[in-house]
């Protein structure tokens, strides 16, 4: 049997109709969530990157303090911070060269105003005796001299920087690259009224660049030697620590660094005693290649100074034993194989005075 239910037509049409306004209702509802939905999502999108692009006209103006509000971690957020990350470095940056060049401007006046003056003298023979040319003309080398060296070091921490520098691999004696570096400067030390002291434990070689370590130990016991008064004392320490890491000091009596310039030191042009670097002919970048050199090294340096013990400079670079150093990578020799520290007779403790 089939059963059949028969429902008016009239009675469909008019419930199609009551469902009409509801379905209406519905839709005009669901129109304006979605409208409401589509605009917060896009104004939370567009305000963020109306504000990126603000800034970046900022920037583009030369104006590099900018700083946009960040309202999320969702990408938009941290296109923001990374954003924001730029523009400090951008500023940084800039900051820095107009350091870099207010300070070289400076240092480069000096001598140009010398060469200038003496020059100028002997052009117009106001210079007239043999003994006043001479005199001139080594005023005019030493200036010319102090020049070259600002340029030739400028261009060094350009090379570092931009890892352009070229770097030899070795094993390097210390014990002997150090007793080399300090018989260097026994003239200066002796017309400086210095002493000098060597003193060396048991020290394996390390693994780098013999040039630039020679360069690193100049500059510091250079310094050390300027910044001493007659009858103060230059020593030279060399020893292996109980991790294995490797400690040499360059320690000078009499000196003083005050504890809020410590920080400052290895900074770019830097100087404790401005009036004493500059008649000694530092350009005050010496301290700052140091430490570029040691960290490519995988290295560290600090300074320690107080009243009564003066100052000291100590570097330390990792076990040359271990295959990476406790400060950073060390450099593979040519063909990326280790080899092991070889050892000689100056591995042996002693102690020097000159």
């Amino acid at each position: 049997y089939d059963t059949i239910v028969a429902i008016p037509q009239s009675e469909l049409s008019s419930a199609w109709l009551d469902l009409v306004p509801s379905l209406a209702l519905a839709g005009a509802i669901a129109l304006a969530v979605s409208f409401l939905v589509s605009f917060f999502i896009s104004r939370s999108i567009s305000g963020p990157l109306a504000r990126i692009t603000q800034a970046s006209v900022q920037m583009a103006h030369g104006d590099y303090d900018v700083n946009i509000p960040i309202r999320g971690r969702d990408e938009v957020g941290r296109l923001s911070e990374a954003f924001n990350a730029m523009a400090k470095e951008v500023s940084s940056s800039q900051r820095t060269m107009r350091d870099l060049l207010a300070n070289v401007s400076h240092e480069l006046k000096t001598p140009l105003t010398s060469i200038q003056g003496y020059s100028q003298a002997i052009h117009e023979g106001a210079v007239s005796s043999d003994e006043d040319n001479k005199e001139a003309s080594r005023i005019i080398n030493e200036e010319a001299n102090r020049m070259r060296a600002l340029v030739d070091d400028l261009l060094l921490l350009s090379q570092i920087e931009s890892g352009q520098m070229a770097m030899e691999h070795m094993h390097v004696d210390l014990v002997t690259l150090l007793e080399r570096t300090m018989e260097r400067f026994q003239w200066a030390l002796r017309d400086a009224g210095v002493e000098s002291r060597l003193r060396f434990g048991a020290v394996p070689p390390v693994h780098g660049d013999e040039r630039r370590l020679e360069q690193v130990f100049s500059n510091l016991i250079e310094n050390a030697v300027r910044h001493t008064p007659r009858g103060g004392v230059v020593t030279v320490t060399a020893a292996t620590a109980a991790d294995g890491a490797i400690r040499v000091g360059v320690h000078n009596s009499g000196s003083f660094i005050p504890a809020e310039d410590l920080p400052r030191v290895f900074e770019r042009f830097f100087q404790v005693d401005r009036a004493r670097a500059r008649r000694g002919g530092s350009s005050g970048l010496g301290l700052s290649i140091v430490r570029e050199i040691v960290e490519a090294h995988g290295g560290r340096i600090r300074a320690e100074s107080n009243e009564q013990r003066g100052t000291e400079f100590v570097v330390m670079f990792p076990n040359p034993l271990r295959p990476e150093g406790a400060f950073g990578r060390q450099f593979a020799p040519e063909g990326g194989q280790r080899q092991p520290p070889k050892r000689d007779g100056r591995a042996k403790g002693r102690e020097q005075t000159a």
